[in-house]
């Protein structure tokens, strides 16, 4: 797992790339999520796609974004099919 920090900006596409052992994960078919925690608990969870091996596009539209801007960062999980598979800091603009 990596610990990285990403920014999303409101209605802009967000790529992450996220590898295993064996390179990059394949996630093709499986139901992909981002979800953000403060202070341990669980504040929002936001669908994710993934185009190809290893990708994860995040889009937080403007309305997701108004209630979670000003509360900066938030600890992020990506699920895959449930099982978190990467964690790391998302900051909402």
């Amino acid at each position: 797992m990596t610990h990285a920090a990403h920014r999303a900006y409101a209605d802009t596409p967000l790529s992450l790339w996220v590898r295993d052992d064996a390179g990059r994960l394949d996630m093709d078919g499986a139901e992909v999520e981002i979800a953000l925690f403060r202070d341990s608990c669980e504040v929002r969870v936001l669908p994710a796609t993934s185009p190809q091996p290893g990708q994860v596009l995040l889009t937080v539209t403007e309305d997701q974004a108004r209630p979670l801007r000003g509360r900066n960062p938030y600890a992020m999980q990506l699920r895959v099919d449930g099982a978190c598979v990467d964690v790391g800091l998302l900051e909402v603009v």
